[in-house]
């Protein structure tokens, strides 16, 4: 009797059984940010324990199909990162709002992935199959029509103007942040922050020359955000008044590593910048300043501070009316990603897409259930 030949099968079954439930064993290797009462947040405040769970299943058989097809991706897709971005002649359009994590080197329906699971961590749990239909209605160029997106659309200079003095009015008084800003004193900053300030003040300077050559800085702050995604990133805060004699907030925010820089290596700080700004920010100018700032492998993004007409609170108490705006808008939010993204796939990518439609839902489905156990699973421990 061959018992070497036995062993060897045994091991081999037992590893082929437990290959596809290794997902119920997975432990972090990142730290994790608990928010036991808010799941969401938790969500947010770890997108790097994302993409190593990611990681700890890419090369199980079952699953490399998720994989199969990489770009330019968002790296942190949910809700509150892709929004309204103002264009010239009182327009909107949706757009990437939040580049921090994008990346070049991002699996694309992995991506999508992460605003799957967030559908699901929201007052209103959302359809998975619907959202992942509207995905391939963008993959094959075919918009979708939504009734809150349409609202916004319809609005006019007016409501712009209103929105935009509203936003000035709180977070501004007598030529000053005000209270309600959140932008703190830079002499109140830790040392470390306030040695960065000093830095780069000359580089923000010519950014804002650049940007209006008349324009007048009124006042400066900082904020480091103490949850979410960009928790701990400095960013410093300008009050200006430009050439005619309209006042703007501008941030000048640093630009960290992407965190899915955990599952792959990313590409550089303007690589990054500049296709994530070219697959998934509008086409047409928009309004403000947008642009990076690079000194001694640092970087700023540098932008106008404008008010968005989306503007979700996601709480627990969030009324009916707003949940049923969010899930239109998640909708939407997907059918947005893959008119985006196709501009990245050939045609035979977009075919293999298609002729694999169910399997890859099947697979995306068993992959966002399985992370939201795991999500809460951390969050409770």
């Amino acid at each position: 009797m061959n018992y070497s030949l036995i062993i060897f099968t045994l091991i081999f079954q037992i590893l082929a059984f437990a290959a596809p439930n290794c997902l119920a064993n997975y432990r972090t290797k990142v730290e994790f940010i608990k928010f036991p009462q808010d799941p969401y947040m938790a969500l947010r405040s770890n997108v790097s324990h994302y993409w190593d769970f990611a990681l700890t299943i890419k090369d199980l058989a079952k699953y490399k199909s998720l994989y199969a097809l990489k770009g330019t991706g968002i790296g942190d897709f949910h809700m509150l990162n892709v929004g309204d971005i103002e264009l010239a002649q009182a327009r909107r359009k949706v757009g990437l709002v939040d580049i921090d994590d994008a990346g070049i080197n991002i699996p694309f329906l992995i991506d999508i992935a992460r605003q799957l699971v967030a559908s699901q961590l929201v007052p209103r749990k959302m359809d998975l199959d619907s959202l992942l239909d509207s995905y391939f209605y963008g993959l094959n160029n075919t918009p979708i029509s939504s009734k809150f997106i349409k609202k916004i659309k319809n609005k006019n200079a007016d409501d712009f103007a209103n929105l935009k003095n509203k936003f000035l009015a709180k977070n501004t008084a007598e030529n000053k942040f005000s209270q309600d800003s959140g932008a703190l004193p830079i002499d109140s900053a830790p040392e470390s922050v306030k040695k960065t300030f000093s830095d780069f003040l000359p580089e923000f300077e010519v950014a804002l020359k650049n940007y209006d050559a008349g324009i007048i800085i009124l006042d400066t702050g900082y904020r480091i955000k103490t949850t979410g995604g960009s928790k701990g990133v400095p960013r410093f805060l300008f009050l200006v008044q430009k050439s005619n004699g309209e006042q703007e907030i501008i941030e000048f925010k640093k630009l960290m590593k992407s965190s899915a820089e955990v599952f792959a290596t990313q590409g550089s700080l303007q690589e990054r910048f500049s296709k994530a700004s070219h697959y998934f920010r509008p086409k047409e100018t928009t309004l403000g300043l947008f642009t990076l700032i690079e000194k001694d492998e640092t970087a700023f993004i540098a932008r106008t501070k404008n008010p968005s007409f989306i503007d979700f609170k996601i709480t627990k108490d969030m009324s009916k009316s707003d949940s049923k705006d969010l899930e239109d808008f998640t909708n939407y939010s997907f059918n947005f990603y893959g008119l985006s993204q196709k501009e990245q796939l050939t045609p035979e990518q977009i075919t293999w897409l298609n002729n694999n439609h169910t399997e890859l839902k099947e697979l995306l489905l068993e992959f966002t259930q399985k992370y939201l156990k795991t999500i809460y699973a951390e969050n409770s421990k």
